[in-house]
């Protein structure tokens, strides 16, 4: 045994920052900012990055008891080095690594 497990992850704090717009009755929208701080390059194979940045965009349509939301989101993941036990033994490389995410929800009131 090592001592440790692959789910001893370490505290972190993301920040979010965002505006909201309503245009009309009907359209609004969303536009949002993600960071969060790199730290030690040595990483959890569950957690595997090592910092973040991102932007978010959403466009809001509400009608009677109708509201359809979309988004849109880019991520940066910050480089790191995953590691599995072995005390400050990187089993991997992760270098310039991002992620998108796209999304749409329909909703209706009653």
């Amino acid at each position: 045994m090592t001592g440790s497990g692959l789910v001893d992850l370490d505290d972190t704090t993301t920040f979010t920052i965002g505006v909201g717009r309503t245009f009309t009755k009907t359209w609004s929208g969303v536009a949002s900012f993600t960071y969060e701080k790199s730290g030690n390059d040595l990483v959890s194979p569950l957690a595997p990055a090592n910092g973040r940045k991102g932007v978010s965009l959403a466009a809001i349509y509400t009608q009677d008891r109708i509201r359809i939301t979309t988004g849109i989101n880019y991520t940066k993941l910050g480089d790191s080095r995953p590691e599995t036990g072995t005390p400050d033994t990187a089993r991997a490389e992760i270098e310039g690594s991002h992620a998108w995410g796209v999304g749409i929800r329909v909703g209706y009131s009653f």
